[in-house]
């Protein structure tokens, strides 16, 4: 793994509302980054997700289980959890990470299920997620 990989890492594993501070650090200026929520570009944006990932949950965190490096890219397999509207919260996805001639991130893809880590554990929409689930399911 790169040393900017690893510093990363590093960062996200321990990251606080406080720590978004020096998003700048480890992103490009024009950075992207996508999950199944959001398409943006830029520190500002960028930022924006974190906060309001910090501002809507208690204790977010992330845990990198695993990581792969390819010609062109980093890949973070984690798990994140949270707390939210008094239950618990487990999410498990993959983090596909671009980074420039810096070292600094240049593309950030996120890549999990909404439907297993949230939705389905939702009062209306849970039910509706699990009757489509049972469908077509083989």
């Amino acid at each position: 793994m790169t040393e900017a990989a690893a510093v990363l890492e590093q960062w996200f594993s321990n990251l606080t509302p406080a720590s978004l501070a020096h998003l700048d650090q480890y992103y490009a200026a024009d950075a992207r980054f996508k999950d199944p929520f959001n398409d943006v570009s830029g520190i500002e944006a960028i930022h924006n997700i974190f906060a309001h990932m910090f501002a809507s949950t208690i204790d977010p965190r992330f845990k990198v289980l695993d990581r792969a490096l390819s010609e062109e890219a980093v890949w973070f397999y984690w798990v994140f959890t949270f707390r939210a509207r008094k239950r618990d919260y487990r999410v498990e996805g993959t983090s596909r990470l671009r980074f420039n001639s810096d070292g600094r991130v240049s593309e950030h893809i996120d890549f999990w299920d909404p439907a297993a880590g949230i939705w389905k554990r939702l009062p209306v929409i849970g039910t509706v997620i699990g009757w489509l689930t049972r469908l077509f399911a083989a």
